[in-house]
């Protein structure tokens, strides 16, 4: 997750690309513009997959502060979703930490 977020903010500043695109004093030249189509393809892929991935971070981060797994968190307790409620096996916040780390 922090990885595509780097790559993705990395990536944004990019003159080369900003010039290709915005330049309208010179030709565009058919190398130069498949390169920044590429690079905004994959830029635009690399947004998808930081924000997908981000959100999976924060949410199995939430599920290891309520000491609970995603079977539990599917299932609910009793047949009720009720997610917010503390798992069984839940020992606090730092406790829940250092079990699983």
């Amino acid at each position: 997750a922090l990885g595509t977020q780097f790559a993705f903010w990395t990536m944004v500043p990019d003159r080369a690309l900003q010039r290709t695109l915005l330049d309208e004093t010179r030709p565009i030249q058919s190398m130069s513009f498949m390169i920044a189509v590429l690079k905004l393809f994959g830029l635009e892929m690399l947004l998808i997959f930081a924000i997908v991935f981000s959100h999976l971070f924060a949410f199995h981060v939430w599920l290891m502060l309520k000491a609970m797994t995603m079977l539990e968190f599917r299932e609910g307790k009793g047949g009720i979703v009720s997610a917010s409620s503390l798992s069984r096996y839940s020992l606090g916040i730092v406790a829940n930490i250092q079990s699983v780390l």
